[in-house]
């Protein structure tokens, strides 16, 4: 129906990129919405090697970086989204095979 008004909320939507709930995280992302438009978006970043209270307190400082930065009251994560972590958008990543530009571990008597 039109003319009925939409609240415009702040929401932090989190992205986890795991293949089940109990499954090892591989990478997390986050998104900023308000109301009917996304403001905001974190590139994911690999999770290797966290432990809870990394991922908990890397959520934490998200929210509070949105909030400052775009001048918000937000009461904390609204929602969150699993995706497989096939869907990683990472370029560097552990799931994609990319040659290694550093040096080799090889050593050659050139």
């Amino acid at each position: 129906m039109a003319g009925i008004p939409i609240p415009s909320i702040p929401a932090v939507v989190i992205h986890f990129y795991r293949k089940r709930k109990d499954d090892e995280l591989h990478a997390l992302g986050s998104e900023l919405w308000v109301g009917q438009q996304k403001r905001a978006s974190l590139t994911p970043v690999h999770t290797l090697g966290w432990t809870e209270g990394d991922v908990k307190a890397y959520i934490r400082e998200t929210v509070k970086q949105y909030a400052q930065k775009y001048e918000l009251q937000i009461s904390g994560i609204a929602a969150t989204v699993e995706l497989d972590p096939s869907y990683c958008p990472l370029l560097a990543c552990p799931l994609k095979v990319i040659p290694c530009s550093g040096p080799s571990d090889e050593s050659s008597d050139a």
